[in-house]
């Protein structure tokens, strides 16, 4: 392989507040309906900008509760994200060399749920309230491992944090992985879990936040003259990236 490889796309995955996989998330956009609700874990504080669109994940693509325990909320929605586009793909991982799939998924503030429970629980309970498994729920890596594991992927295996370019930036590293010989397949993507008192309330003092004063609904207008910030959401969106060759091989 080498710069000229050909990468193409063979599968994608979707866990957005608009909708959860592809027909469903499409569907949302053809419509122009909006995600954007009042949050009531955000309306208990304050002060706070309390609208959002969170991701309501479907029975079926949510961890059983053992694991969700053990992770944040962002490694679900990557983990669920990951689990579409795999299947959309129609990637048998029996059927292929799982050290030749690798795994880029971005975020641009990791586990910050964790993060911001157990220093709730900390300054509630004192230090040893605190979990054990913290540091490997908040860590940066955690939804690229954590879909690496899932799937027993030996490939490459990498996050890239660069604030909101992270998914993006993390598709760039995943074809130059399979560009360079690294890789057959690459599982690439970003996600974000950032609806937590303490993000909104640094967002909002940063001014960055729109308000609600037309409804949650009417709050995203990016493109409005009258706009006063953006919403936060969450979500995840994956991709399998595959070289042509690879991805001609298996059909």
């Amino acid at each position: 392989m080498g710069a000229g490889t050909q990468v193409v796309i063979t599968g994608m995955g979707v866990v957005a507040p608009g909708g959860v996989g592809l027909d469903e998330f499409h569907e949302a956009q053809l419509a122009a309906r909006s995600a954007v609700r009042r949050v009531p874990e955000l309306e208990r504080v304050p002060g706070l900008v309390s609208i959002a669109a969170p991701v309501e994940l479907p029975p079926a693509l949510r961890m059983d509760r053992r694991e969700a325990l053990r992770t944040d909320r962002c490694v679900q929605l990557a983990s669920a994200a990951a689990g579409l586009a795999v299947e959309h793909a129609k990637l048998d991982l029996e059927d292929v060399d799982r050290s030749r799939v690798g795994v880029l998924i971005g975020t641009g503030a990791g586990g910050m749920g964790a993060s911001e429970e157990s220093l709730r629980t900390m300054v509630a309970d004192g230090a040893p309230a605190v979990r054990a498994r913290t540091i490997p729920m908040l860590m940066l890596n955690a939804p690229a491992a954590h879909v690496a594991i899932r799937f027993g992927l030996t490939g490459p295996c990498a996050s890239v944090a660069t604030a909101c370019a992270s998914g993006g930036d993390s598709i760039i590293a995943a074809v130059q992985a399979i560009r360079s010989g690294e890789a057959d397949v690459m599982l690439a993507g970003g996600t974000e879990a950032p609806i937590t008192p303490f993000v909104m309330a640094s967002f909002g003092a940063l001014g960055a936040l729109a308000g609600d004063a037309r409804g949650p609904e009417a709050a995203s207008r990016p493109f409005d003259a009258g706009r006063t910030g953006f919403v936060m959401a969450e979500g995840s969106g994956v991709l399998v990236l595959e070289s042509a060759e690879h991805a001609a091989a298996r059909g």
